[in-house]
């Protein structure tokens, strides 16, 4: 079996101190909000402290609209660096990166041209969004800076994807765009033409996850064993 990574916002934090979530929203948040109201937001998740940020900045600027803020986005996280670990996962016998990220730290590691290998058009979700590197593959499942309409945060696009995923997931055998997964077409990214997910490579590889959760680890443990120094 194959071995996939998934990876989170975790590998740019080990050397971008202002590559947090926190950091992102903090930079969005109109300044209209109360000290209470921005406490508050601390103890609510991301998704909906980004929607309260939006809806805020859309009662107090009718010029503004959330293709704006998520060009904004783009451009506080389009400028962050690579950094060793971007290289070694990406000198690594991976395949298929699955990042969360919207950043090409990933892709700039390896100081390669990474054009979009997209298997369909999309203009809002990501279940075929990728950028080619080599013969390896970077997902950028919750969207990318070069498509700002794409970045993912709010519930509301959140539910479209799930939604998008589950009618990909599960279209019967005679739709064109179903799952080669579904379909027991397990070699479906050797053979040329096949239009295949994210989702596809998720159930089929063994999956690695790194950088997705808050848990800390201890500074004597590596944070990617097994690969490439």
């Amino acid at each position: 079996m194959a071995t996939s990574l998934v990876i989170g916002n975790g590998i740019n934090r080990v050397t971008n101190h202002d590559a947090s979530w926190e950091h992102v929203l903090n930079a969005l948040t109109p300044q209209t909000l109360s000290l209470p109201a921005l406490e508050h937001m601390k103890h609510k998740p991301f998704a909906l402290v980004y929607e309260e940020i939006l809806l805020t900045r859309l009662s107090n600027d009718k010029s503004v609209d959330e293709h704006a803020m998520k060009r904004q986005i783009a451009r506080l996280v389009g400028g962050l660096q690579f950094n060793d670990f971007h290289r070694r996962v990406m000198d690594s016998a991976v395949r298929h990166v699955i990042t969360t990220n919207y950043d090409y730290g990933f892709e700039k590691a390896t100081r390669q041209v990474y054009p979009r290998s997209h298997l369909m058009r999309e203009s809002k979700y990501s279940v075929f969004r990728r950028r080619a590197v080599g013969d390896k593959f970077v997902w950028h499942i919750h969207g990318e800076v070069e498509a700002p309409n794409t970045i993912t945060l709010g519930y509301d696009q959140y539910s479209g994807y799930l939604q998008k995923l589950r009618t990909y997931a599960t279209a019967d055998r005679e739709s064109k765009n179903g799952s080669p997964f579904k379909m027991g077409n397990m070699a479906f990214d050797h053979v040329p033409g096949t239009i295949y997910s994210w989702l596809d490579v998720f159930l089929r590889d063994d999956i690695h996850i790194v950088g997705l959760g808050c848990w800390r680890r201890p500074k004597s443990e590596p944070l990617l064993k097994g690969l490439p120094t």
